[in-house]
């Protein structure tokens, strides 16, 4: 495979996630649709991880499936590269703060439960 296939190859999959995660919120408008996708993507990412801050590579991955999107397309077509960049830019950094205040907001719930787990198992003894 030459190297424009593998790379048509690669943006054709990073269009096929992002389709499967935006086709739940097609009611809502673009720009917080990306939004949703992006927060599941680093959710899931985060999950992998066990809760740890995510690696400038993964964010780049998620961008890279966040350049796939309509709306990000659709700039750099009428207003070039630097506009879509800007805009995948923009709406990550709105949800990266969400995740991960999410994510802390998880921890003391699944520390909680795993505590109650260990009381509950004392008990049974």
């Amino acid at each position: 495979m030459r190297l424009s296939q593998q790379k048509q190859q690669q943006r054709r999959q990073r269009r096929e996630v992002y389709e499967q995660y935006a086709a739940k919120y097609s009611d809502r408008s673009a720009k917080e649709c990306d939004r949703i996708v992006a927060c599941q993507l680093m959710d899931k990412l985060l999950k992998v991880r066990g809760g740890q801050e995510l690696t400038q590579d993964e964010l780049v991955r998620v961008a890279r499936v966040l350049l796939e999107g309509p709306t990000s397309r659709e700039l750099k077509q009428l207003k070039g590269k630097d506009a879509s960049v800007a805009y995948v830019t923009d709406v990550m950094s709105v949800a990266q703060p969400m995740v991960e205040r999410s994510q802390r907001n998880r921890r003391p719930q699944q520390a909680e439960r795993s505590q109650k787990k260990s009381r509950d198992r004392g008990m049974e003894l």
